[in-house]
């Protein structure tokens, strides 16, 4: 797989420039995702072979499947136990423009070069609260949003902000 950088909701275009600038002399593709793509796989956006391109059809199918899976798995009517959680970003049916903050995903790369590439976006001036992930065998299946989501929450965690 070629070294990609990509670029999630990063809407300042001298921020993009900067980024791309920096990362010009290790010859590694910067691509800024569009807010219309933000439900692809993560390793379809960073161009492996074996993702294929989601399309709605496909989306709505599965969300389909997931609601049904969600009445079929509700507490009796009966029973003390009910659930109260709130449906995550990803589970609800909703439909995003844009995330709630920056992303920035890095696949392709060594360890080394994962080092020089955060050394350059620090020389870029890409901000600490700019979420900054791996693609790894995990994440590549999800979407924008759910990665974001997770990012979020280590970042709270780590950070003491729950």
């Amino acid at each position: 797989m070629k070294e990609t950088v990509l670029l999630f909701n990063i809407t300042s275009r001298e921020s993009r420039l900067r980024i791309g600038k920096a990362l010009l002399p290790m010859n590694i593709t910067v691509k800024a995702v569009t807010s219309e793509d933000y439900s692809q796989s993560i390793g379809y956006l960073a161009g492996m072979k074996d993702m294929e391109r989601r399309n709605k059809d496909i989306e709505n199918n599965e969300d389909i499947e997931n609601n049904k899976d969600l009445e079929n798995n509700e507490a009796e009517p009966n029973s003390l136990e009910s659930k109260t959680t709130e449906p995550t970003a990803s589970e609800a049916n909703i439909s995003y423009n844009d995330l709630a903050g920056e992303m920035i995903v890095m696949a392709g790369l060594s360890g080394a070069r994962m080092e020089q590439v955060l050394q350059a976006l620090r020389k870029a001036g890409v901000l600490k609260s700019c979420l900054k992930a791996v693609l790894t065998d995990t994440n590549r299946f999800w979407n924008a949003f759910k990665l974001y989501e997770e990012l979020k929450s280590e970042y709270d965690t780590m950070h003491n902000k729950n």
